[in-house]
């Protein structure tokens, strides 16, 4: 068969990595199909692109509100799950810088170190 090596594998491909930043092709992909499927249910809500868009939004007021700014570090505690994705592209909404992630199962006095 084209395209197989010896041992019946395929020859390894190079991907080129996309030009622009992860919010740049979440906003066209937003544009081009807000209905589309962004997360799948699982571990929380199925989101499409529209709603991921609207609620990461809505976390993002939130967090400059609270006075979150660009460049400053900030923790998330959030096991895996759609509300983990949702405050994660908010994070890059601000501009902040997701440093610190702690984990929902840590006692807590390693939570107090944060």
């Amino acid at each position: 068969m084209a395209g197989l090596v010896s041992g019946g594998e395929a020859p390894p491909r190079t991907l080129a990595a996309p030009s622009g930043s992860i919010t740049t092709h979440f906003a066209r992909r937003v544009n081009r199909a807000p209905g589309a499927t962004a997360i799948l249910p699982g571990r929380g809500d199925a989101l499409t692109y529209g709603e991921l868009d609207r609620r990461s939004s809505q976390v993002a007021r939130r967090l400059r509100a609270d006075g979150v700014e660009p460049g400053q570090v900030v923790a998330l505690l959030s096991g895996r799950s759609s509300s983990a994705i949702v405050a994660l592209l908010a994070l890059k909404w601000t501009g902040s810088v997701m440093g610190v992630p702690v984990v929902p199962r840590v006692n807590a006095e390693n939570m107090a170190v944060f």
